[in-house]
């Protein structure tokens, strides 16, 4: 066998493994995605331990993995200290920015003002083609962090052209809106209404304290 033949031997070889590790890791993330959408973290974590599944994926999925896990178990502080230490590693433009927006995410939904106006910063630092995210965060920040209400007409706006998941999204915003203005009524009929159009399990539906001020938000069951 010649050189050449030798060299095209070794790239059939190397398409070959590509295309088996893509289809492993695409049938591996369904499989970790299902379990956790069951809750099932005792299999998720058995998982994403085994030594395929780290051949696979690099240590920052892994660890972004770990964090999807935490939120839904509600351990906040595990997850606020695995986000912290991703946030700490040089990572490309691109993964960066969708750390970034995945943490600010979850630091408004802490209470974590300092964590928030931090990432919010640095969102706002991005390019004009990034202005609608840029917008969504902010709105995020005036009604989760900052109490605000100001975000009600144009969210009941958006709701007739929103999909459901998006309208599910839209509602839970309105209703912590209303919360903070003391209208319990409207409060509930959109905690009622992003429950259902949301989809996702009971226990995961934020529930308002009855006793809270205009200025608490929603905690969620743990």
């Amino acid at each position: 066998m010649n050189s050449f033949n030798g060299t095209l031997v070794l790239l059939v070889i190397l398409v070959i493994i590509w295309i088996v590790t893509i289809l492993a890791r695409r049938s591996r993330t369904r499989k970790l995605e299902q379990l956790l959408a069951q809750q099932e973290f005792g299999a998720f974590y058995k998982l994403l331990g085994a030594i395929s599944t780290r051949l696979l994926y690099p240590e920052y999925v892994l660890t972004s993995m770990n964090i999807d896990a935490l939120m839904l178990q509600g351990d906040d502080e595990q997850a606020a200290k695995l986000f912290d230490r991703l946030l700490r590693r040089k990572t490309g433009r691109k993964q960066r920015m969708g750390l970034v927006l995945k943490a600010f995410n979850f630091y408004v939904g802490t209470d974590d003002t300092k964590r928030s106006r931090e990432l919010l910063a640095e969102i706002e630092d991005w390019g004009q083609q990034f202005d609608p995210i840029k917008y969504d965060c902010r709105r995020l920040y005036d009604v989760l962090v900052a109490g605000k209400t100001n975000h009600i007409e144009e969210m009941e706006q958006e709701l007739d052209s929103a999909d459901s998941l998006q309208r599910g999204r839209l509602e839970y915003l309105l209703a912590v809106q209303y919360e903070h203005a003391g209208d319990t009524a409207k409060r509930d009929d959109y905690l009622a209404r992003a429950k259902q159009d949301s989809g996702v399990p009971d226990n995961m539906v934020p529930t308002m304290d009855s006793d809270a001020s205009t200025k608490s938000r929603p905690s969620y069951d743990r």
